[in-house]
Order: structure tokens, then sequence, then C-alpha cells
């Protein structure tokens, strides 16, 4: 899925999120509920789209690459306050930390990253 497509059927999953499930929005539903059913159009859109497979999961959290069961991690920039006394420059790795990740939605393919 390319850029553009992604867009597509981001938008369109919206729409009809707006659409069917506005009660969802106007009842102030938990974070949970309304991503579980924008990921149900998600994966309805990509198909539609003949997008190829892919799987759309809520709060997936797990790694291929780091191997069965490891959580997914994602680098982030170390403290804000550290980077205010040095000198304006690139981050390298010892300003980044590792932190686990636990997205609401993820467009994927299980077993792959």
């Amino acid at each position: 899925m390319n850029r553009e497509q992604a867009i597509e059927v981001v938008a369109a999953s919206l729409a009809e999120l707006l659409e069917r499930d506005n009660c969802l929005l106007v009842n102030d539903a938990s974070e949970m509920a309304i991503a579980h059913k924008l990921a149900q159009y998600v994966e309805k859109h990509a198909i539609d789209l003949q997008l190829g497979a892919v799987d759309v999961d809520c709060e997936y959290n797990r790694n291929a690459v780091a191997g069965l069961g490891k959580p997914k991690r994602v680098l982030l920039l170390a403290e804000r306050l550290e980077e205010k006394r040095r000198e304006p420059r690139d981050p390298t790795w010892k300003d980044y930390c590792r932190a686990t990740a636990l997205p609401d939605i993820v467009v994927h393919r299980r077993g792959k990253d």
C-alpha cells in the first residue's frame, strides 16, 4: 500500500465511521471502542480497493524480527532537557531510548516487519 492508497483508505474509513457510528463520538465512547470500529472500516476499504492482503489489528504489540513473542519497540529521542544543554546537532544512537509500542491500530502483515 503506497501513501496515496493509505490516505484513500483512511479517508473512506473515517467517513464511514462518522456516518455509521457517530453515536460513539457523540456519547464519548472509549478510545478503544472507536479504534476497533475504525479498524474494521480500514480493513474493509483496503479489501475493497484490492490493496492486497493486510492484517488490521488493535493494540497489537508483537515484532517478527525481534523473535517470537517479543514486543514491538520504537526509538524515541531522549529527554529534551538534555538537548537544551548541548550544541544543536544530528541525533546519535546515544540520543535514543527504546520504548515499547502499543499502537491503537496497525495495518501490517503479521509475522513481518
